[in-house]
């Protein structure tokens, strides 16, 4: 009587490990590149409320900045995030691993507002730590 093997063989195995290997090495990358996209929006996110937050104060303030905040940085802490309390009593959230620098403009009537956070590589393949605005320069988001 013929014995009957159950099993896969050697070559089965290795054929399947190399196909989910084939798989990991696609998806990885386009993983880790929707995370540096998540990452760029959420310092754009932040970055976008800074300044609504900062231009709501000087409403009060009769466009007069100064009255707002007092130029420094503004780090999050822990996992959700910091929510700083500007001098105009307004609040400022901070989304995770971003760091916010408010800073005086050339006069009274503009500011800057500049978002860090390490290790971000946008989809060209440069890497972007910053992403700045300045009231006084025509008061565009960039990304550097």
């Amino acid at each position: 009587m013929k014995k009957i093997k159950s099993g896969f063989s050697m070559v089965e195995l290795l054929f399947v490990m190399a196909v989910m290997a084939a798989l990991a090495a696609i998806a990885i990358p386009s993983m880790s590149a929707s995370q540096d996209a998540s990452t760029l929006t959420s310092m754009k996110s932040d970055i976008r409320n800074a300044i609504n937050t900062v231009q709501g104060g000087a409403v009060d303030s009769a466009g007069d900045f100064t009255q707002v905040f007092t130029a420094g940085d503004f780090t999050e802490v822990g996992e959700t995030g910091l929510t700083a309390a500007l001098d105009s009593g307004d609040k400022l959230v901070i989304s995770a691993g971003n760091k916010i620098t408010l800073a005086d403009g050339t006069d009274s009537s503009c500011f800057s507002v500049k978002v860090t956070h390490a290790g971000l590589t946008l989809a060209d393949g440069t890497t972007a730590k910053e992403v700045s605005f300045n009231s006084c320069n025509g008061g565009k988001i960039t990304a550097n």
